[in-house]
């Protein structure tokens, strides 16, 4: 029987939380905590910055659609 390394726990764990954001940054993150650059409080920090960002993107990407404004003109 394989156990999946913790990296892949995490990987999974945000994934099943629904966490796209977190976990297209986990990489860079772990290998910013792996070389001392990062603590594990910053590490955190830094996960949920990114699934805010994306979520707040996502919100104003829909909110943009949703407003039925016209595209963006040119004065030419």
């Amino acid at each position: 029987m394989n156990t999946p390394s913790l990296r892949d726990q995490l990987r999974q764990r945000l994934a099943d939380l629904k966490m796209p954001g977190a976990l297209e940054a986990i990489d860079s993150i772990l290998a910013q905590v792996d070389s001392g650059q990062l603590g594990a409080a910053a590490a955190i920090g830094q996960l949920l910055d990114a699934q805010i960002g994306l979520r707040n993107n996502r919100r104003l990407q829909a909110a943009m659609r949703s407003s039925r404004l016209p595209a963006v003109k040119t004065l030419r």
